[in-house]
């Protein structure tokens, strides 16, 4: 009988607006020994596809939506849903070529995508409002009012993708293997607790 092949540790990550996934995957793959895998969009292009008010982007399409408009026009351009199913079809084949070898994927819908993969930790990071508006006013250098705006619309964008390319709302906590609040500002900590429990489940998954 040919050995099975040796499962690898697999994480996903996804999180509100500043919780700390930029700090602390990278110190979760260091300690696994595997690559980081960046998310799709970064909170930069999010707002520049947002303020530019017309379909540029892939965002644009992906939310059916200018910036003052979140989903005015999902109904209205075929355009929107189809992009919106090329997308998913490529992020889909990109997240799984990704997991052959183990990693730590931030954000692209990974959690769903993944989901039925043997040695797979599924992990949502979250904390309280204005512990995230503090982050976000130091990370970026901008002021309390852009900061809640910010927050307000990043939340909604990346949610209203995974909701309209995968039905799923990663707002919610259902497919999560592990919720983490991460107000107390120490990424080492949160590193070691979320490589911990993918060592167990990396060990019940060998046969």
């Amino acid at each position: 009988m040919d050995e099975q092949a040796p499962v690898t540790p697999v994480v996903t990550m996804w999180q509100t607006f500043c919780s700390g996934m930029e700090e602390i995957a990278p110190l979760v793959a260091e300690r696994l020994g595997v690559p980081t895998y960046q998310q799709a969009f970064t909170s930069e292009e999010i707002w520049a596809a947002m303020d530019s008010g017309g379909p540029d982007s892939a965002i644009w399409f992906l939310v059916g939506a200018t910036g003052n408009a979140p989903r005015a026009f999902d109904r209205l351009l075929p355009g929107v849903r189809k992009e919106q199913r090329r997308w998913a079809e490529k992020v889909t084949a990109e997240v799984r070529a990704d997991a052959v070898g183990g990693g730590v994927i931030m954000g692209r819908v990974g959690t769903i995508i993944l989901r039925d993969r043997p040695g797979a930790l599924h992990v949502k990071l979250d904390a309280p409002r204005e512990v995230r508006l503090a982050r976000a006013e130091e990370r970026f250098g901008i002021p309390a009012r852009t900061a809640k705006e910010w927050l307000e619309w990043e939340d909604e964008v990346r949610s209203q993708i995974a909701i309209d390319t995968f039905n799923w709302n990663p707002l919610e906590n259902d497919y999560y293997d592990l919720v983490v609040n991460t107000w107390h500002r120490d990424p080492e900590m949160w590193a070691e607790i979320i490589v911990a429990a993918v060592r167990v489940v990396v060990a019940r998954a060998r046969p």
